[in-house]
């Protein structure tokens, strides 16, 4: 149960809420990328650009080398890169493109599971109406 304590303070001072209010935009993010996908006729494609897109806002990062606090990975990447130049982006875009990799690959093998028990469906229905007409034949 969440008390009442939990919400007090400012969000600097209570990193849960402000994941929550970036949780929150994240999945309004997602949804408009949802909505703007549907269009592409492509379904691995489809797949791929939204489990990145889902992979690039959701994956957290720490923030620093002494601290326990995590950011989302996307913005420490831009905060780093932009503050710190090549240096900052070699501290965070290794794991963010791991991220990303292991997002596109775990989309690109749930495409390929869904084709295959699609295939396995549409052969078991062209058995099951071959049977039929041979027993109406019969």
């Amino acid at each position: 149960m969440i008390d009442a304590s939990w919400f007090e303070g400012s969000m600097l001072d209570n990193p849960h809420v402000a994941w929550m209010y970036y949780l929150l935009g994240a999945l309004g993010l997602f949804i408009f990328w949802w909505r703007i996908t549907r269009g592409i006729g492509w379904s691995t494609v489809r797949r791929v650009l939204r489990s990145v897109m889902l992979v690039a806002l959701v994956c957290p990062f720490s923030i620093g080398e002494d601290h326990t606090e995590m950011a989302p990975a996307t913005l420490m990447m831009l905060m780093e890169t932009v503050f710190g130049g090549q240096e900052g982006f070699s501290r965070v875009g290794p794991s963010w493109l791991g991220f990303l990799a292991f997002g596109v690959v775990v989309a690109l093998l749930w495409d390929g599971a869904c084709r295959y028990w699609l295939h396995r469906k549409r052969v078991k229905e062209e058995h099951t109406h071959t049977a039929e007409a041979e027993a109406e034949t019969a």
